[in-house]
């Protein structure tokens, strides 16, 4: 039987995670979430303060959102908690019992909490901190684990320097990718020149780096949303996909992809219905305008030489953007325990993989992210 491969799955953090693994001296600083009394409630602190991102009020509706895996009914539930998600979400070893109830070998996994603290965290210092704790407490999680888990590690840009050590550690622990959140800092394009020693490091260590959504406050069309909208936590939990769009856009403007050709970038759960349409409208520009930019090439070639996709179960356009962009860039994620999940993820993803071919099949379901990741 061939193997299935999850590459895009997630732990629910425990909420006092960077208060226990945090270097001392950023203790008081924090990010960490305080549980109310009352069911549903609660507050996220970070700095000493209680989250300018995600203020009291937010609460109720952001924890369904990460939480409510195979219950989306309950996702207006004012009394759904933190730890009313599937016991999978919060243990290792449930979660090998839900992988091997559902045929799943092995998962890839990117946290919860740790998509949410970067746009409250301004400090370089503090960012780079918190990564190193949530990457030494995911070893420690997975690591016992390490024929069933693919630990991927958070780094932070907003200092340089820092995220080029971090690389360096988690390479030497055994982690085969990292992932950066999908927004810029300060302005700055992914392609901007102080940027570039983390992209050397990433090729040299021959680390995949993937580029998932993360919480900012001012996500795509925030301004235009904002005032007077039924619900702007409904509007973020698709607007913020833009996000990891726009980054691969930069990659390719801004000659990333093109100076570092030995790069391996994932876009992850951004979807890839897109793509067609999103890669030949570059190149149609790229014919007029590519000398105002850093590209030596087509959107499409460096997309094949470079770039892979993480796709969502459901997605009903995967069969045909594969035979236009071939079936080696796309590999499937289940987002267990958040609320886009499926419940039986690997049904539902074959179900819309059925009229490729078995061959194709087999590469998105296992053998493109193993090849990839070197499994």
């Amino acid at each position: 039987m061939s193997r299935i491969i999850d590459a895009d799955a997630h732990f629910a953090e425990p909420l006092d995670l960077w208060l226990r693994y945090i270097e001392p001296k950023y203790r008081d600083r924090a990010y960490h979430v305080m549980l109310g009394k009352e069911a549903g409630r609660g507050q996220v602190v970070v700095e000493g303060k209680v989250s300018a991102l995600f203020p009291p009020e937010w609460f109720r509706d952001v924890v369904p959102l990460t939480m409510a895996f195979g219950q989306t009914e309950r996702i207006l539930d004012p009394d759904f908690t933190y730890y009313d998600g599937i016991p999978a979400a919060y243990d290792a070893g449930e979660r090998i019992k839900w992988m091997d109830a559902e045929g799943i070998d092995m998962q890839f996994i990117y946290p919860t909490w740790g998509l949410l603290w970067e746009g409250d965290i301004e400090d370089p210092e503090l960012a780079a901190a918190h990564c190193r704790a949530y990457n030494t407490w995911l070893w420690e999680t997975c690591s016992p684990y390490i024929d069933r888990f693919v630990p991927i590690a958070h780094i932070s840009l907003r200092d340089v320097d820092s995220a080029v050590e971090e690389l360096r550690r988690v390479a030497k622990l055994g982690m085969k990718g990292v992932f950066i959140g999908s927004r810029p800092h300060q302005g700055r394009s992914f392609g901007h020149p102080i940027y570039d020693p983390f992209w050397t490091e990433l090729q040299e260590l021959d680390l995949p780096v993937g580029i998932h959504i993360v919480v900012f406050k001012d996500y795509m069309g925030s301004d235009w949303y904002r005032d007077g909208a039924t619900s702007e936590v409904m509007y973020f939990s698709y607007m913020s996909r833009m996000d990891t769009r726009l980054a691969f856009n930069s990659l390719l403007y801004d000659g990333v992809l093109e100076r570092f050709p030995q790069l391996k970038v994932v876009l992850v759960e951004s979807q890839s219905g897109w793509l067609v349409e999103w890669l030949d409208g570059i190149d149609h520009r790229y014919q007029y305008l590519g000398r105002l930019s850093g590209m030596k090439r087509t959107a499409n070639e460096y997309f094949q030489r470079q770039v892979w996709v993480s796709v969502d179960p459901e997605e009903r356009t995967l069969a045909a953007t594969t035979e236009i962009l071939g079936a080696d860039k796309f590999f499937w994620g289940s987002d267990i325990p958040h609320a886009e999940g499926y419940t039986h993820p690997v049904e539902e993803a074959k179900k819309h993989l059925g009229s490729l071919p078995e061959s194709a099949q087999r590469k998105i379901l296992a053998d493109n992210v193993a090849k990839l990741y070197g499994l």
